[in-house]
């Protein structure tokens, strides 16, 4: 994942934020889905490709995601929109290995059964990580494409929605 987001700075010039976001969304939203595949007798391996579509696209997502709120963010308050970023970036994480966690059943471990009912539990919370990393794609593509200055990025946070 470090690799790829060096490489990201350099693709970023030529690609711009709406490409690299909406891509970077949908290799986690494929890496999440090929997830779903695994069963309770599979191997550990069967992880490796979808970790990896998921890795590439967070490795893509993530300084794209940053250098978008620099860029779109006032020169005099880039410290503050990468605070906010970032605070907003530990809280979904919080909030969403909680409430994906929900749809894993973790209070059965003791019986006998566990292994099928961990792993339908895990696919609800694959699917639904899926799902919404797909619509941030879909939402991303929309929202980006809206307000295009000179550079095709949005100019200002409210150039853009206000477009």
């Amino acid at each position: 994942m470090s690799i790829i987001s060096g490489a990201t700075a350099t693709f970023a010039e030529r690609a711009g934020a709406r490409i690299l976001v909406c891509g970077g969304l949908l290799l986690v939203a494929i890496g999440l889905g090929l997830m779903m595949m695994a069963d309770v007798h599979s191997s550990w391996t069967v992880l490796i490709p979808d970790q990896m579509f998921t890795a590439v696209g967070g490795g893509i997502l993530n300084p794209a995601l940053a250098a978008l709120v620099l860029q779109t963010a006032p020169a005099d308050r880039a410290a503050l929109a990468t605070g906010i970023n970032d605070s907003a970036r530990q809280a979904g994480i919080a909030v969403g290995v909680a409430a994906l966690g929900i749809l894993i059943p973790m209070p059965a471990a003791a019986e006998a059964d566990f292994g099928p009912r961990f792993v339908d539990g895990l696919r609800h919370a694959l699917l639904a990580a899926t799902v919404l990393a797909g619509l941030g794609a879909i939402g991303s593509t929309w929202l980006l494409g809206r307000g295009v200055a000179d550079g095709g990025e949005p100019a200002t946070v409210e150039e853009a929605l206000a477009a």
